[in-house]
């Protein structure tokens, strides 16, 4: 399992139907989260950096993805965006949440526009309309999920990193664990490129693997690999 005092890393969770080429004309969702610990009480202005980090991991994800037909590409859109800040116990979170919608079909047409990329300007401030998203019909939901954090008090200082992976399966029964790890060891080597930490001179000191209940009657079983990186 995770250690208690994991200070920073992603969790991750994936709907199988999203890890496969994308069939046309339906829809997908990938959300990213990037939340940073500060301390109470500072104006924080700089939701650029968090949003940008967002939208890399996303941005990283959408060119992996393909479509099953031949005759349709893949389209994506910003479907939602927020950046807040939060007082916690031990301070504050600030953080940004970005929503990519992806649909594959023949032309840019048939994908909505989506959000316009926000200024700088507009990032020196929360905007928290569309966290629970972009409102009417179109209600925040995913296939995919960055929770991407960072804990710490002094971010100057090295420490361990966790990347927990997620993959939603029918049944415990059958799980092809080799293929499920291969997966997790993909997503962390992408995620740590992103985060810029692949420079960091991390490595795998634990790699645990499980499948849990969820209780969750449309997605019962959650095949989940936790790796922690330490120097």
């Amino acid at each position: 399992m995770i250690p208690d005092d994991f200070q920073r890393g992603v969790i991750y969770t994936v709907d199988p139907r999203i890890l496969a080429p994308l069939t046309a004309g339906e829809e997908y969702r990938i959300v990213a989260s990037t939340r940073f610990l500060i301390a109470k009480d500072v104006a924080f202005t700089d939701f650029e950096t968090l949003y940008r980090r967002a939208r890399r991991l996303i941005e990283r994800r959408r060119g992996e993805l393909t479509s099953a037909s031949p005759a349709s590409s893949v389209h994506a859109w910003i479907a939602s965006h927020g950046w807040f800040q939060m007082d916690i116990g031990k301070g504050a979170l600030v953080g940004a949440v970005v929503t990519l919608g992806v649909r594959c079909a023949p032309t840019s047409a048939d994908a909505p526009v989506g959000q316009d990329d926000p200024t700088s300007e507009a990032l020196r401030s929360p905007y928290v309309a569309q966290l629970g998203g972009a409102g009417g019909s179109d209600k925040f939901w995913y296939d995919e999920f960055y929770n991407d954090f960072d804990m710490r008090s002094d971010r100057s200082q090295p420490s361990a990193l966790t990347v927990s992976y997620g993959e939603y399966v029918p049944s415990k029964d059958g799980v092809d664990v080799n293929s499920v790890v291969a997966r997790a060891d993909d997503r962390a080597r992408s995620y740590l490129e992103v985060v810029g930490a692949a420079n960091e001179q991390l490595h795998v000191a634990r790699r645990d693997w499980n499948c849990l209940d969820t209780g969750k009657s449309a997605k019962p079983f959650l095949a989940h690999v936790d790796l922690l990186f330490s120097h």
